[in-house]
Order: C-alpha cells, then sequence, then structure tokens
C-alpha cells in the first residue's frame, strides 16, 4: 500500500488517546485506524504513531519489539493486551449474584 505521506497535523494526535495496556487494545486500533485512513497514512506511520500513543506497560512492551507491518503490530498487540477465554470467564464469574444479594438497589 504505497501512499503519499502527509505532513502530521499535531491536532490529530489528539484523536487518538494514549493505550497503556489496561483496556481492550480492538477499541484503540480500531481508532488509530479510523484516523489513520482520514489523514492517509500509510502502513509505516501508522506503526510510528501507533507505538507513540503507548504509554506504560504497553510501552516498555514495545520497545522490546519489532514490526514489520501495521497488520502485525495490531497482531502483536492483540495477543500481548487483548482480553483471553480465561480472563473473560474469571471476570464474569465475578458477575453473578450471590446468594442473599438483592437484585435492587
Amino acid at each position: 500500500m504505497a501512499m503519499t505521506m502527509h505532513p502530521i497535523d499535531p491536532e490529530c494526535l489528539n484523536l487518538v488517546r494514549a493505550y497503556s495496556g489496561n483496556d481492550d487494545p480492538q477499541a484503540w486500533l480500531s481508532r488509530l485506524q479510523a484516523v489513520a485512513e482520514l489523514y492517509q497514512w500509510d502502513e509505516a506511520l501508522c506503526i510510528k504513531i501507533g507505538v507513540l500513543q503507548l504509554e506504560g506497560t504497553a510501552l516498555l512492551w514495545a520497545r522490546r519489539q519489532q514490526f514489520a507491518s501495521w497488520s502485525g503490530f495490531c497482531q502483536q498487540l492483540n495477543q500481548q493486551f487483548g482480553e483471553t477465554t480465561e480472563s473473560a470467564a474469571a471476570r464474569l464469574e465475578q458477575c453473578f449474584q450471590q446468594h442473599g444479594e438483592s437484585s435492587h438497589a
């Protein structure tokens, strides 16, 4: 996918919040992809902006990675920070009403 490089408007970075690895990476990646399409970024720029918007645990993780493509970046981020079946099941188990608990506020 060869696109013309466009100057980066610093305001566009405000459209994609920082990602620390503590929530759904897919929602963050979808937002980043939408902004990238709007500003017509190529894959290399998407990766650079994506890494630039990382912080905390996610940034530490990214510094130890090499990303050959945008799809590779997305896949690796999802594998590292996405919810596993086990963690989703554990979270769901915490939602069950306990014996004696009322469903009324």
